[in-house]
């Protein structure tokens, strides 16, 4: 996907990460989108040019390996309450005991 650098306004935790006003990142276009939205970093090229301007380096926004993992086991666990729901769900609804009533 496409990076599109911004110029952060105010403190911006993302990812376990803190940005802070004047540094320069690159994020991907859409996450960068929603940062300009809610008023926590400026996408003109005349914030960018001022802070180049003033020497600043671009940092490129990665997630950290920590939160990445952290993700991962979230949809992991996710996955498995779906399926004990599901199991359940059809363990209430089956003849267990043969005797044409569900539920037993």
């Amino acid at each position: 996907m496409a990076k599109k650098t911004v110029r952060i306004l105010r403190q911006l935790p993302v990812e376990g990460v803190l940005y802070q006003p004047d540094q320069l990142v690159a994020f991907e276009a859409k996450e960068a989108a929603q940062y300009v939205k809610a008023g926590a970093a400026d996408a003109s090229k005349a914030a960018v040019a001022y802070c180049k301007g003033e020497g600043v380096e671009v940092i490129t926004h990665e997630p950290t390996k920590a939160v990445k993992k952290a993700a991962e086991k979230t949809a992991a666990k996710a996955a498995e309450e779906e399926a004990a729901a599901k199991a359940a769900e059809e363990d209430t609804t089956t003849d267990t005991a043969g005797d044409g009533a569900t539920g037993d």
